[in-house]
Formats: C-alpha cells, structure tokens, sequence
C-alpha cells in the first residue's frame, strides 16, 4: 500500500523539490549538487540546510494531485489504515534498573539556571524538610549504588508515616467523599490544618502497615465499619451543629465519577466487554467535536475507531488526549491532563442532562437495554419494567412506578425512551 501510495506522489513530489530548489541561494544550491561522498563537512552541513527548505509538506502534496491521482489514492488509503488499525500489539517488554559502574556526573545548583555558572554540589538524600537523618547513610558510602534502595527504604519505613498517612487519606477520600485531610496533595504547612481526626488519621496509618501495606484491607476496614454505612437522611439538630459534615454524621451522597458512570450504563445495557489489558481504544467522537480539533485539510486517518466490540470496554481503556475531550467525560467533570487534580470538582450544570438524554452513547445505549429487556423477557411487560429496574437501580418498582410504566408503555411511548429517562434517574447516576 505505501509503495503504491509512494508511485502516485513521486512525480508531484519531485516537482515541487526541484521548484524549491531553483530558488536556494547559490551556495546551498551547489552543496547540495555534489555527491554526498565527496562533500566536506561545510558542504555537507550547507546540503542539510538544503534538504530541510526543499523538503515539501505533506499538504502540498495532497494539494498539487489531479483529481484523477486523488481518486486512486483514496482507497489505497482507507485500506492502510484499515492494516494500521488492527495490526497485532507489540511485543511484550520489561523495564528494568541497574547500578552503574561508574559514578554519575555530580549534580550541581546552578544560579539562575546557567550550567556553566555553577554553585554548591548536591549530595543524595531525602528532602531535609522530612528530617530523615537516619535515611542519610543508607547509601552505603557509594556516590553511585544504593541510592533507589535507601529511597524506598525510607518510603516504606514504620519510621516515615507520612506515606502510610497520605496513602490511608486517599482510600477515605475515595470512599467517604472527603479525605480527613481536606489538601490530600498538600499535607504541608499550606494545606487543611484542621485536627479534627488526627487521632483517626494516625491509627489507620499504624493499622496500614500493620496489615503489610494492604490497601484492600484498609478498604475493607472503612466499609464495614459505622460510619460508613449511615445513612444520607438529614437530621437538623447535626445539620445545625456540623454543616460541613466534618464529624461525618451522615453519609454525603456521591455522584459517580465520569468513568464510573460511562461504564455503569455498559453494564446495565449489557454491551460492557470486560477483557483486560491490552491498547488504548478511541472511540467515536461527534462530528462538531472533530471538526473543531482536526483541521487539516486531509483529515482521514487521524482518529481511528476501535472495532465496535472493543469500543465498549471499561473507560480505563479510553485513549486520554489532551486535544481530544469525550463530552460524556468533560461534562462530568473529567480532569484534564495536564495537571494535577488532588480532588474531583463536582459540579452541576445543564450540560449533564442535555449529555444524558440527547448524546449519541447515551441513545445507543438505552437502544441496546431495551433491546435485552425484550430478549431477557419474551412479550411481558411487567417482567420487562421489573428487569429494567433490578439492572439499573437494584431495586423493585414501587406499585406506582410500575402503573406509570406500564401506562407509557401502553400510550404509545417506546421502550428505548423508558430506558434512557430511567439511565437519568438520580438513583442510578448518585452512588446510594
């Protein structure tokens, strides 16, 4: 294909060269004429500086074909990414580390940056303001070996608690809303300086390490106890006392994150492929939104779609771009990538419902549940509006709820559409 591709632009290609190349200044020009073996370092230099300004940019290219050459190229084009897309993965590879031989270069500070202007050496070790004096000769007297060791020996150490305060912070961030510290980034003198629950904070970094740093089992810890599994029911008396919820009296309701959700509506509508591992997918972007990033003016080939089956794999596996934003995550607030998020805003806007009930995967998706339900349930309605309730809220339909569905139903309303207001429903989008 690429040779093919190859014989149809060599002629334009060519062209456009030898164009560029009667307008060169004389010395380059002449550079470039001798053969490479017989060029001198200068003229071989001057001849670089020559292929760089003769070279032709792709778009030039695909501008100069006849309509003719256009049309054969198309296909042979479509075909190659079509290879490109479903070629096998690369083989496996392992990362690895080793001491040096050799001493590395010693770093120094530099004043304003200048490399030639240098100041005092810097030595191995910790960060001073963790006053980890111990830590300082672990390197065992070598500028070269030992360095990574004595690093995650101080890391890991029940001597250092910050790791083990930091890292049991997270986990109850993730599961309660809030960490105990608020800044879960910033444990410093700028961040949450609140010692409501530092007695807490210190006995789940001891049980941590403890239980050989095992997050599953500070998970487990947390969700079997009480105050996890309160209730969200306000209480005014608290409510007057403690607004913020800081003493977690009740349970803060939790929407579910962008990923979360996208993955919760898969599986409810069965299309959910739990394979693991495996490449980055890119899924189908809406035609406004690739419009707006690719601008080129031979667009095909630049975002190329996964096979429909991979397409509905967990959203772990979703190609993260930065130019490239899924309105379904961006809407629900997905952080970018290009810095960091200590904490998920959670924000609530217009956009949201408009994306639940109006976007392409969202319509999709409620086709393909009514499509089990009808599968799942033969003709019967009742079973249908049953099963429809048990997969996407875990519960049964009050008598109520199943007379309005049924009468939808019966109205001349659609399946898809009962599916895609039940996918919108506060009890499916917020965490119970």
């Amino acid at each position: 294909m690429q040779q093919e591709l190859e014989q149809i632009e060599k002629p334009y290609r060519e062209a456009v060269r030898e164009k560029r190349k009667q307008n060169l200044e004389p010395r380059l020009r002449a550079a470039l004429e001798i053969p490479k073996p017989q060029r001198t370092k200068e003229q071989a230099e001057l001849a670089k500086n020559a292929e760089e300004q003769i070279k032709p940019a792709w778009d030039e290219i695909v501008g100069a074909l006849t309509a003719e050459d256009l049309a054969r190229r198309a296909p042979l084009r479509q075909k190659l990414h079509a290879i490109q897309a479903t070629k096998p993965a690369p083989l496996p590879a392992a990362y690895a580390v080793t001491n040096m031989d050799k001493p590395v270069p010693p770093t120094f500070i530099l004043r304003v940056g200048d490399v030639k202007n240098k100041l005092g050496q810097v030595d191995p070790g910790v960060p001073l303001v963790l006053d980890a004096k111990d830590a300082e000769g672990e390197a065992g007297g070598s500028p070269a070996k030992g360095r990574r060791t004595m690093l995650a020996k101080f890391l890991a150490s029940p001597d250092n608690p910050l790791t083990a305060r930091v890292m049991v912070n997270r986990i109850w961030q993730f599961r309660m809303g809030t960490g105990l510290v608020r800044t879960p980034n910033d444990f410093g003198v700028l961040g949450d300086r609140s010692a409501h629950h530092q007695k807490l904070l210190d006995w789940l970094a001891t049980e941590f390490m403890e239980r050989h740093w095992s997050a599953k089992a500070i998970d487990r810890l947390i969700v079997l106890s009480s105050v996890y599994r309160q209730s969200a029911t306000p209480d005014a008396a608290k409510l007057a006392a403690d607004p913020d919820n800081r003493f977690y009296w009740r349970m803060t309701s939790k929407r579910m994150e962008a990923e979360t959700l996208r993955d919760s509506v898969l599986a409810v509508s069965g299309t959910l492929n739990p394979r693991l591992g495996g490449r980055p997918i890119r899924v189908p972007i809406e035609p406004e939104v690739y419009d707006l990033i690719f601008t080129e003016g031979e667009r095909d080939g630049l975002w190329p779609v996964a096979p429909e089956s991979e397409q509905w794999r967990r959203s772990l596996y979703l190609l993260n771009k930065r130019s490239v934003r899924l309105p379904l995550m961006m809407a629900f607030d997905q952080p970018d990538t290009m810095t960091s998020c200590p904490i998920r805003p959670a924000s609530t806007h217009a956009l949201q419902a408009l994306t639940l009930f109006n976007s392409d995967f969202m319509q999709q998706q409620s086709a393909q549940l009514a499509a089990r339900l009808e599968r799942e349930c033969a003709a019967s309605p009742d079973c249908r509006l049953r099963l429809a309730y048990k997969l996407a809220l875990a519960s049964t339909p009050r008598a109520v709820e199943l007379a309005m569905g049924k009468q939808f139903l019966a109205s001349g309303g659609k399946l898809p559409d009962f599916c895609l207001a039940l996918l919108n429903r506060n009890e499916f989008v917020y965490i119970p």
